[in-house]
């Protein structure tokens, strides 16, 4: 891994031997004392010292380094930083301690982590550091859980901590340490705090000047946008290495926010949760949880085979999704914040096409449990697919002349060729799968098919190819389409030229297809109403512009109140505005304004306004239950039905959906079966980044990337692409896809980052387990409630039977820490006199100490 420090990246080995604590510690030659110590389990206080990163020695200041509109300069050349000077150790036969992040191990030396001097050095440096940031609150009596919003003591809110308070690396730093108690009083010093910007709060008010920042990015991940100088006063000033942070080269990858140990440095807008998977959003984003930065670093080196692996790891039909995926990822990909998200989609269509691998054949396995999915669409094709993986002997039942369901029959082929999805459902058969089409299911002969005993465990996975009807007058009048079948005839060949004028209800995307599908064919104009305004059309934003231009005249905001007849066929549709969709509670339930009304001529009229899953297959007695909105109830957790062996997944539970969720059902459903019959199942997200071997860390330095346009995409101008059924959408050469690639923040780099090794906990739970483990010595003891106040303080002859004895009491403590002392009743003293210095009254449970006082 670039960038970091030789003795870093070893491990402790047989090297050499030295006391620390007195305790014989092994070391690799090159080791410094503090790594082998933590790697020892033997804490030393430390702040600028990070596992990943070079010395603070290594980085030099630079002549300016800025802060938004403020330059600072280095006050002169030779002098600067020293270190946090925390990491202090005492080496005998040496007069001075020295500091353990710099000093290497060597053979027979002794180590002595901590005397009254080096602890009294300790908070020395603490206090200056503390002096220019806040601390209020880390001395505070009710800082535990602490919302930090209304203060009882009345401490301005500029000088209180940030919002990093609860997991932040420095105050559990000053709650090993301690504080001196002259410390003086933070003031707020007006540094420059940057918020507006789309991902990062900078706020220097917070920085202690440690340089992780600034090593990371310069040493690991090569970015250089980190500088800091000098002030004359000594004071470390950090900030951009050029006037803006574009300039310097910023990556906006965040490595350094995820190394700084204060609030200094913080993630704007996180969504609460998960905070890994609000960070790399295009994964967590991605029904199939793909590891779309592995296969974006690998396409933006050229690997294209490398990048195929990665996104095949995912299922089968992943260059299907490249023609026509919804592309969640990309609405949740954080570059899109600075301007544009990365082309995902297209970049996952790109290497696969590249790579172009042959389907692989899978290793010829004894025969196994049975396992019937009835379906051949994306649900049932990925669930197959794995579930072969798995070793099971799997048949899909499929009711068409050919597998894919509405990837290969309603799809347009200007989105997305048939080609393609039968040499994805070539990737499915070579695992051993066998796929029956024309094998329609009938409700007579169900049981005797597909009933208890007959298959191990049953898919259902039938899709939502049935066109919903509307009850207006004049709805069974020739010359009306559903849209759906519409289609699917035309995809099948059997509806060619229509001309004339045609109106599409509806507002979904199939409404969108039928409709500039029949422009192809030659209808003027086409035009389409939908009960939802412009702006909330349930279809996909990018579909909706196309069809505008393309020429499909829209009608937002209108629904159909009756089709006028002449002679028998269909003649217009007459409208009516809608003045709302769902009522107050969210249920679909339009209303109308009968004022506003006008009359669309048409020569046909297609129906889209939605689909559902045709279960006419599935007989009563078997048990199968349905929502009200007729799909198949299944369990959320594992997709299983009321009947324990059957499955479901797809649109057949979710109704009309996206492709990738689908797909992702799918899978879900082949890990709930294995599972079921005994089996492991699947992680919850595809292996690919650490098994496809991903690289080191290094960026390296791009002044500008920050203002890299996307690298527009191939299609087809309006005038052309309404000639024919050719593909839309080309596809990026080899330069363009690396160039935009390479536009990639790489949000998932910071988590490779190493933890800090962060002090020992010094609250223990209050229960028999942790107070099994304190030794029956003499010593002092502090009890605390759930928040971490202290409630008692004591010292005691023997502590494990004294905290026994109030444990079985019914003590309300939540939380312990103790100390050894044999002079534990001086101890005990000197502490309940530290608290009432700091409280101005006695722990709770001591409030009968105060006679003694």
């Amino acid at each position: 891994m670039k960038g970091l420090s030789p003795a870093a990246s070893r491990s402790p080995g047989s090297g050499l031997k030295f006391l620390l604590d007195g305790k014989t510690v092994e070391a690799a030659e090159g080791q410094t004392i503090l790594q082998a110590a933590l790697a020892a389990g033997i804490y030393i206080p430390h702040l600028c010292y990070h596992p990943d990163l070079p010395s603070f020695e290594t980085i030099s200041p630079l002549e300016a380094c800025y802060r938004g509109s403020e330059v600072f300069r280095s006050a002169g050349r030779g002098q600067g930083y020293a270190g946090c000077g925390l990491c202090l150790v005492k080496i005998s036969g040496r007069e001075e301690p020295i500091l353990s992040c710099t000093h290497f191990a060597e053979e027979g030396m002794e180590v002595v982590t901590s005397t009254p001097e080096i602890a009294s050095a300790r908070q020395e440096k603490l206090a200056a550091m503390m002096a220019r940031h806040p601390h209020a609150c880390l001395t505070c009596a009710q800082r535990e859980g602490c919302s930090l919003t209304q203060c009882s003591s009345n401490v301005p809110e500029a000088e209180r901590c940030c919002p990093q308070f609860d997991h932040c690396e420095l105050r559990s730093l000053v709650e090993y340490v301690g504080l001196s108690q002259d410390l003086s009083r933070y003031r707020f010093r007006s540094e420059y705090a940057e918020a507006q910007g789309p991902l990062f709060i900078r706020d220097y008010n917070l920085c202690v000047g440690c340089l992780r920042c600034v090593r990371v990015c310069e040493s690991v991940i090569g970015a250089k946008a980190f500088g800091y100088v000098v002030s004359a006063d000594g004071e470390i000033v950090v900030g951009a290495s050029k006037p803006s942070w574009d300039e310097a080269g910023c990556r906006s990858c965040g490595a350094c926010v995820e190394v700084c140990p204060t609030g200094a440095l913080r993630d704007k807008d996180l969504r609460p949760g998960d905070r890994k998977a609000s960070l790399i959003a295009c994964v967590s984003g991605c029904p199939l949880a793909m590891d779309v930065p592995s296969y974006l670093n690998f396409i933006a080196q050229g690997k294209t085979g490398e990048a195929s692996d990665v996104i095949r790891r995912s299922g089968p039909l992943a260059l299907t999704l490249g023609y026509i995926c919804s592309h969640p990822c990309m609405t949740e990909c954080r570059r899109g914040k600075i301007d544009e998200p990365i082309s995902i989609c297209e970049l996952k269509r790109f290497a696969l096409e590249q790579a172009n691998l042959p389907a692989e054949k899978a290793e010829r396995k004894p025969p196994g449990k049975r396992i019937a999915v009835i379906g051949a669409g994306p649900a049932g094709l990925v669930a197959a697919y794995f579930l072969a993986k798995f070793g099971y002997s799997v048949k899909v039942f499929e009711a068409s002349s050919e597998p894919g369901g509405m990837l290969r029959w309603t799809i347009p082929e200007y989105r997305l060729p048939r080609s393609v999805v039968a040499r994805e459902v070539e990737l499915v058969k070579a695992q051993g799968v066998e796929i029956l089409t024309e094998a329609r299911i009938n409700r007579e002969t169900f049981l005797r098919d597909f009933g208890p005993g007959s298959w191990d465990a049953i898919f259902l996975a039938v899709g939502a190819q049935e066109s919903r009807g509307i009850d207006i007058e004049g709805q069974g009048l020739e010359g009306i389409d559903r849209g759906v079948e519409f289609l699917r005839e035309v995809k099948a060949g059997t509806i060619g030229a229509i001309g004339g004028r045609v109106v599409v209800i509806g507002g979904g995307n199939v409404a969108l297809d039928a409709a500039m599908t029949a422009l192809r064919l030659g209808a003027f104009p086409v035009e389409l109403a939908c009960l939802e305004g412009r702006d909330e059309m349930p279809a996909f934003a990018w579909d909706v512009r196309e069809a505008e231009e393309d020429g499909v005249v829209l009608n937002p905001g209108w629904g159909p109140s009756r089709i006028v007849e002449r002679e028998g066929r269909a003649a217009a549709v007459e409208l009516i505005g809608c003045v709302a969709v769902f009522d107050g509670q969210g249920n679909f339930r339009p209303t109308f304004d009968p004022a506003r009304r006008k009359t669309l001529p048409a020569d046909r009229v297609i129906l889209a306004v939605g689909q559902r899953p045709d279960l006419s297959f599935l007989p009563p007695d078997l048990g199968i239950r349905l929502t009200e909105a007729g799909t198949i109830q299944a369990s959320p957790l594992d997709l299983q039905t009321s009947v324990p062996w059957i499955f479901a997944g797809g649109e057949a539970t979710l109704g009309p959906s996206s492709a990738v969720k689908s797909m992702a059902l799918g899978r879900q459903a082949a890990s709930s079966i294995d599972r079921f019959l005994g089996g492991e199942g699947l992680d919850s997200a595809p292996d690919g980044a650490e098994k496809a071997g991903r690289g080191d860390l290094w960026l390296g330095h791009e002044p500008g990337f920050g203002s890299r346009r996307r690298v527009p995409s191939r299609r087809l101008l309006s005038a052309e692409r309404l000639k024919s059924f050719d593909l839309v959408q080309g596809s990026y050469e080899a330069d363009e896809a690396r160039r935009e690639a390479g536009r990639c923040l790489r949000c998932d780099l910071r988590f490779a980052l190493s933890p800090v090794c962060l002090p020992p906990e010094k609250w223990a739970e209050f229960h028999l387990d942790s107070i099994s483990g304190v030794p029956e010595v003499e010593g002092v003891f502090q009890l605390a409630d759930e928040r971490r106040n202290v409630i008692f303080i004591a010292g005691t002859p023997n502590l494990r039977r004294t905290l026994l004895e109030l444990l079985s009491s019914g003590s309300d403590a939540h939380y312990f820490f103790f100390e050894k002392d044999a002079l534990f009743t001086k101890r005990e003293s000197e502490w309940l006199q530290q608290f009432l210095q700091k409280h101005g009254r006695f722990p709770l449970k001591n409030q009968e100490v105060d006679d003694l006082f």
